[in-house]
């Protein structure tokens, strides 16, 4: 069982567009609105492949009902804590002429209590007895201590595969509690040690170095359109992204990528043969309004055309 945690849900809604233009009315042919976040996205994403998947968080009452809903549609466990108010709405307007995407975020509105802490805590300690896996996605919700991954990673079973996937603040922070494995882009990952990583000496020596302080099995970097790299043990590989002339939109498309990742690892216990998946995940996203609505036919048809070079 994967199990995957969603702390920070929200309701996405997907808005196609020709083109957008500023301070006139546009008119779309259709607007899709689901209830999401990464760790959502990444378990539904795991079901279609075939895994098993539970995902637990946090979720504002007024959206609880339909998020179980969403996901038990995708053979997806909803396992959440229950808190007052609404998952935070982010907005996704893609421009279907210029390959353009603009994301609009808000900070979510629901309350975390001590008590919801607790039980939340409690309920992933118990999940990690039965899961080969855990994923932690995404940013934290304002009532959260900025910590929190740490309390998070700390309480799962220790013989739990632990993958972290987070932006800067927050990987801080979780990466002090011996994740199995940190997926970050490098932008994120300059941004969290306040480093500058500009040559591929530099990423090299500095990536090796977390492995080594953090007693991590592996580091990846994404590279957004290029690809991706990954360190373990003394060994470092490139993973070339794969061109394809129908892409639609890249949202979601890291979520894919960890969804493959953790696919791969659950099936074949092979990190470096994992992202070869994970890039076909991705690139199978690239094909799609919105995040993980792939399919695991799609995401198969890549995986022979994935390259591994030495880094």
């Amino acid at each position: 069982m994967i199990t995957t945690v969603n702390l920070n849900s929200t309701i996405d809604i997907v808005i196609p567009l020709p083109d957008l233009k500023l301070s006139s009315v546009t008119r779309t042919p259709w607007i899709a609105a689901y209830p999401g976040g990464k760790g959502t996205n990444v378990a539904r994403a795991l079901a279609n492949l075939g895994s098993h998947v539970v995902s637990t968080g946090f979720c504002g009452s007024n959206d609880f009902e339909s998020m179980k809903s969403f996901l038990e549609q995708y053979m997806v466990k909803s396992d959440f804590i229950k808190v007052s108010g609404s998952n935070r709405p982010c907005i996704i307007i893609t421009e279907t002429i210029k390959k353009r995407e603009t994301i609009i975020n808000s900070e979510s509105s629901f309350k975390i209590t001590k008590n919801a802490i607790i039980k939340f805590l409690n309920k992933l300690n118990n999940l990690s007895k039965n899961s080969k896996i855990i994923i932690f996605s995404g940013s934290l919700p304002l009532s959260l201590p900025v910590d929190f991954y740490f309390h998070a990673i700390k309480s799962c079973n220790k013989n739990c595969f632990i993958i972290l996937d987070t932006s800067a603040k927050y990987l801080r922070y979780g990466i002090k509690a011996g994740p199995s494995l940190i997926k970050q882009n490098l932008d994120e990952l300059q941004s969290a040690f306040n480093v500058r990583l500009n040559t591929k000496t530099k990423i090299k020596k500095f990536c090796f170095n977390l492995l080594d302080k953090y007693k991590l099995k592996a580091v990846i970097v994404t590279l957004h359109q290029k690809g991706a790299i990954l360190f373990e043990n003394n060994n470092s590989y490139f993973f070339p992204s794969i061109k394809i002339k129908n892409a639609i939109s890249p949202v979601g498309s890291g979520d894919a990528f960890t969804a493959g990742l953790a696919f791969g690892i659950e099936s074949w216990n092979n990190i470096k043969e994992s992202i070869k998946f994970a890039i076909s995940c991705a690139t199978a996203n690239l094909q799609h309004f919105g995040s993980c609505f792939f399919t695991a036919a799609e995401a198969r048809s890549y995986i022979k055309k994935v390259k591994i070079l030495n880094y």
